[in-house]
């Protein structure tokens, strides 16, 4: 009886380890479209990672071909994925706070509020200390940036580490092993859109 040379043994386990996953009728788990551009439903610690991971590996090789093309990121033709990106962008948070029982409305709230914060800021700013501490480079404009900036950075780091509902909730059941779930009105049943059969 001759022994298995590594590359046969390699084989041989990885043939054991599809077997044992079709007898147990294990599904790979695979993102779909949806799971992306659709802002319903939710998306945990691992589905917020994962659309990050899209959402920056897109960013840098679009932008990247473009700039190598020679093309104006301003121009009308990158608006496109401006836009495209930050729909992407919109669709991560939106899902992550529903994974958190908390309606993705509130962002028009939150920018609302950066947007009070940064104009008080500046005026009082220009108020005490004049004009050019307001100018480009100043220690006034520095400080608003830096006041607009931490708590987006806080909230961002919240959003990545905060525990979701550990229930089903209103925007959808427990996230799966990928880490998004979709609302039952949102998910297509199998045979959707079938011709159904007449009845004898």
């Amino acid at each position: 009886k001759s022994a298995l040379t590594v590359p046969e043994r390699f084989s041989a386990t990885l043939c054991n380890l599809r077997s044992n996953a079709f007898h147990r009728g294990s599904v790979v788990p695979k993102l779909s479209l949806q799971d992306v551009i659709d802002p319903r439903g939710r998306a945990d610690r691992r589905g917020l990672a994962i659309l990050a991971a899209i959402l920056i590996g897109g960013q840098g090789g679009i932008y990247g071909a473009l700039i190598a093309c020679g093309a104006d990121l301003n121009s009308g033709p990158a608006a496109v994925f401006h836009l495209a990106f930050g729909w992407l962008g919109l669709v991560a948070i939106s899902k992550r706070m529903h994974d958190l029982g908390i309606t993705a409305w509130r962002l028009v709230a939150g920018a609302i509020g950066m947007i009070i914060w940064s104009v008080a800021g500046s005026l009082a700013i220009l108020f005490w200390f004049g004009e050019e501490a307001v100018t480009p480079g100043g220690p006034g404009m520095i400080a608003i940036m830096a006041a607009a900036i931490i708590p987006l950075a806080a909230v961002t780091l919240w959003l990545h580490f905060a525990r979701g509902d550990l229930g089903d909730n209103r925007f959808g059941p427990v996230p799966g092993r990928l880490g998004f779930s979709m609302p039952k009105s949102a998910r297509r049943a199998p045979n959707a859109g079938a011709p159904i059969a007449n009845p004898a």
